[in-house]
Parts: structure tokens; sequence; C-alpha cells
């Protein structure tokens, strides 16, 4: 893992473009600083000139001048506050854009290892952190850093005896910093990781509400959540305790500080009548104090929002660091178009070491054929249509599409002529138009209707109120499951791909839609090269070759009437569904 050092100098040059806003930022903040300087010494000009010898209009053109200050000092800290702003939050956006972007370069392989509620953290959470921290650090930290030392100079011209005092205050300060420092970074390292147990157990809890539902298990996971909320809220009270122990210490010594300015002042006044001790000069002693506590509490104040940045920026950084390859291939050459040929020569893949999910396949699938993958559940068949997306790459042996070698080819370009209709329907929350044209973007209202005409669903579609602008919810949750698979097998026939790739997609298809779209696939694709993964084995009936897995292997092959005449694995198949009335 990249040291801190590495990982800031890599945040930090994200800023290139912007420097000379955030310069211009940081110029102003720090006029902005010097501009409240003169205010304090207006102040005991009045109390010690202007009104001790009744000067009326000394007075008047004192407070404007005062004004002025004032107003150069809020015009100043508007246009600073815009300009980081303006940049922080565009780096922040090129932050989040680039995590986006390496999570769609990775390969499947990592999320298989990777909690989702995990990752949204990092992409949400964790950068939202480092978005406080940037602009605590910029706007905050350079710019009070400026007004403390202003302040300590200001208090030495002042009175150096009084300034000591102050110095002794500090450097009780100091030691007080020290013990807290070490136990707030501590306690807030807990706190992050607790907040984020609470992400991921929430995430979880949304997305499975319904099978909650289903099982009647409310309380349970009302149990498991608020066990979580109770670690987040006993770690949160914990810091933030300990944080507010650090700063009301300040607010205590700067109490004390004052306190002792006005006492040592006012007792040297009075016993010793000496010239520099005016009211005045304690009332300017006592306001650059203010000055120095205040920017000093307010670094602390932004103490916790750094080191949870600092933490979020190293979270962030993790992912966007990860050694692994982006994808298990890394082939150049652009496909515009693909025939269909798929070759297996000698395929093996595991998923864990050991243990094959596939093994010893070999195969040949000429342009234009239909082929059916049937099994058992686990036997393969997911495993293989994965292996042609190249969605994992094979442990042993190769894949050719076209005569190509797989790790040569550009999977974006592959892909592009390949359509995926999954068992496990996914649908956007936007409308339906929406969703058949993910399939293709630029595709016309005319391709829309006839992909939704060959899927048998363009005229439940016209029958609704907002047609195809109708909004299906998140996931689709607003149509049935029948009106779901058809939506996503629209979205692959507008697609026109040259290989067509269908997991059970008839299952949630009354008799006379899933007869629609079998004849679509028979006719419309009839010259595209199809894999059907199918667990009603009526349905393959049709098919030029027919795959039989079991266990990872190959155990049969050839047409349906073949298959079933030989009476082995395949046929055993079918008589077991015709047993269980699953036909």
């Amino acid at each position: 893992m990249a040291s801190n050092k590495k990982i800031f100098n890599e945040y930090i040059r994200l800023y290139k473009p912007y420097w000379k806003k955030v310069a211009v930022g940081v110029f102003f903040g720090f006029i902005r600083a010097l501009s409240i300087i003169p205010i304090p010494f207006l102040i005991r000009r009045i109390i010690d000139t202007d009104i001790p010898g009744r000067d009326v209009n000394g007075v008047i053109h004192t407070i404007l001048i005062a004004i002025a200050f004032s107003i150069i000092s809020f015009g100043t800290a508007i246009y600073s506050r815009y300009l980081i702003l303006y940049s922080s939050k565009r780096v922040i956006f090129k932050l989040r854009s680039l995590a986006c972007e390496k999570l769609q370069q990775l390969s499947l392989t990592f999320f298989d290892s990777e909690n989702t509620s995990k990752l949204h953290t990092k992409v949400v959470m964790d950068i939202e952190r480092v978005d406080v921290m940037s602009n605590a650090l910029i706007q905050i930290t350079l710019v009070n850093s400026l007004i403390i030392i202003i302040a300590l100079i200001s208090l030495l011209f002042v009175s150096i005896k009084l300034l000591l005092i102050v110095l002794v205050i500090f450097a009780i300060f100091f030691a007080i910093n020290r013990f807290f420092l070490r136990k707030f970074k501590e306690k807030v390292k807990i706190f992050q990781e607790r907040a984020r147990e609470v992400s991921m157990v929430v995430t979880e809890f949304l997305n499975s509400i319904r099978t909650i539902k289903s099982f009647a298990t409310e309380d349970y996971e009302k149990k498991k959540i608020d066990e979580k909320f109770h670690s987040h809220t006993e770690s949160a009270v914990d810091a933030f305790t300990t944080h507010e122990i650090y700063a009301s210490s300040l607010t205590l010594l700067f109490g004390i500080a004052n306190l002792a300015i006005f006492g040592y002042g006012g007792y040297v006044s009075i016993t010793t009548n000496q010239v520099g001790m005016t009211i005045g000069n304690i009332i300017l002693f006592s306001t650059f104090l203010s000055y120095f506590f205040t920017s000093i509490n307010q670094l602390l104040t932004n103490l916790d929002q750094m080191y949870l940045g600092i933490i979020g920026l190293k979270s962030t950084y993790e992912l966007l660091n990860y050694a692994e390859p982006i994808e298990d291939y890394n082939g150049k050459k652009n496909v515009s178009s693909v025939v269909g040929r798929i070759k297996f020569n000698n395929v093996s893949f595991s998923y864990r070491p050991e243990v094959f999910a596939l093994e010893n396949i070999s195969l040949t699938v000429e342009p234009g054929m239909h082929i059916a993958l049937v099994g058992e559940s686990g036997a393969g068949k997911s495993t293989f249509i994965n292996l042609i997306l190249g969605f994992y790459k094979p442990t042993i042996g190769k894949i050719f599409v076209d005569d190509m070698d797989l790790s040569d080819i550009d999977l974006k370009s592959l892909r592009r002529n390949i359509g995926v209709v999954s068992q496990d329907v996914f649908l956007f929350g936007g409308t339906i138009l929406d969703n058949i044209r993910y399939g293709k973007m630029e595709a016309t209202m005319e391709e829309v209707y006839k992909a939704a005409q060959l899927a048998s669903i363009h005229d439940f579609i016209t029958q609704l109120p907002e047609g195809y602008n109708t909004v299906v919810g998140e996931r689709g949750v607003k149509l049935s499951a029948g009106e779901r698979q058809r939506i996503t097998i629209a979205r692959v026939f507008v697609r026109k791909p040259s290989i067509l790739i269908m997991d059970e997609v008839t299952s949630a298809l009354d008799s006379e839609s899933q007869k629609k779209v079998q004849d679509a696939i028979g006719s419309v694709y009839r010259s595209k090269t199809t894999f059907i993964i199918a667990h009603r084995l009526s349905t393959v009936v049709n098919a030029d070759r027919i795959l039989v897995f079991k266990k990872g292997k190959i155990v049969e092959q050839g047409k349906y009437n073949e298959l079933l005449n030989t009476g082995e694995y395949f046929a055993q198949l079918c008589q077991q569904q015709i047993l269980k009335g699953n036909t």
C-alpha cells in the first residue's frame, strides 16, 4: 500500500488545473486575515485617544475606517471561499469519476471478493469526507495559521510580559494537545469503521426488503441493524466526547488567559501607573488574544474532519491504486462486427485453486448455430457463458472468436456485438423507453417498437397511460416479473447482436408470450449464433446442438431426439422433469 505522503501527493496533483484559482483564493484569504488586524488598533485609538479627548469627529472617522476594513474582510472572505469551493468541488468530482471508472474497469474476480456496500462507502462517504477535509485544509488551516502568526507578532509589540503569560498558558495547551491527539486519532479510526459497517448493513437491508418481508424476519433484521447502530453511536460518542473535552480545554484556557491579562494589566496600570498599560492596550491585547485562540479553536474544530478526511483519502486510493489487472484480458484488437464462430480449445477454469468449475472443454460453434446448455444448477453452464463474454480468463486453454484469440480482442468492442438476457432481470430506474434503448442508445423509435413487438411487450406498453415514458421504479418494481423479463428481451433485440445469449429467459413468461419470443429467436435470429441456458428441457427441442453439463464437464452433446434416444444422462433429466410435471 502506498505511503500517506505518496497518496497525498497524488491527490494534490488533481488540483493542477485549478492551481491559479486556489492560489488567488488563498491570496484573498490572506487579505481577509490582514484586513482584520487594524481593527483592534482602531478600537484602542477610540478608547485611549478619541474618547478622553472628547473628539467626536475622531470617533466617527475611526469607526468609518474600521467599517471599511470590515467590508474588505467580508468581501475577500466570500470571494476566497468561492474560488476554493469551485476548485475543491471539481477535484472531488474528478476523484469520484476516477473511482467509478476504476470500478468499471475491474474484472468480476474483484467484485466476487468485495462487499458492494463497502465499495459504495468508498465512492460516496469516504470521498465526501475528503471534500470536507480539503475545504478545511485550504480555507481554514492556511488562513488561520496566518492569523495566529500575525496575532502573536502583534501581542509581542503590545507587551512582552503579557505575551509571556499567554505562552505559558499555550505550553499547557500544547501538553493537553499531545495527550488528547493520540487518543482522538484512535477513536476516529474506530468511528470510521463503525460508520462503514452501518452503511453496509443498511444497504443490505434495503436491497433485501422483499425477502425480509417474505420470511417475516423483520424483528431479526431490526435487532441486527440496531446492534450496528448502537456500536456506531457508542464509537461516535466516544470519539466526539474526546474532541469536545479537547476543544473545551482550549476554551477554558482562553478564559483563564483573558482573566490573567485583565488582572495583570489592571494591577500594573493601578499600582505603577505605567504609561503603556492603558485600557485601550489591555483591550487590544485581549482582542488579539481572541484572534489567536479563536483561530486555534477553529483548527481544532476541524481536526476531526481532517482525520476523517485522511482516512477517507487512504480508503479511496486503496481502490484507485488496486494492483490487480483491471480486466482478466487486456487485448487491443477492435472488432466492429463478428460472424459468431466460437471455439473452446481444451479450456478449464476454476474460481478457487484446484477446484474446477469447468474442465477440459473443447468444441467449435459455427456461425448461426443455436446451442442449448442444460444440466443441474452448478454444473458449469453460466461459467461457460461468462468465459465467452471475457468476464473470466481460462485457467487452462484458449477461447477463440472468429478464429481470433479472445485474449487479443478488446473486450468492449466484442461485447458490443453480444446481447445477453440474464435470468437475474435488472431494470434501471428510468422509463421503459430508457431501458429498451440501453441496448442501443441511438435507436430510433421505430427500432424500439420493432424490438418490443418481437419481445411481445409492445401492446402492454401502449396500454399504459404514459406508454413508453412510464417510469418503472427502482429495479422495475412497478412491473411484474414477466413484464420486466420481456423489457430486458426487447433491450437485447434492439441491439441486433451477432451473438445472442439467453439464460432461461422464458421462465417468467406466460405460454403465449413464451411462444412469441421463441418464434422471434427462431426466425429473426435464426442466422445469429445463439446460446440458450435452459432448465425446462422442452424449450430446447429445436436447438442445433445441446450441450449437457455435469460437474463442470460436457458429458453429452447432440440434437434433442438423438440425446433422448441414448437413454443416458440427458434422457434421465428429461424423465425427472416429466415426473415432476415441469416440462
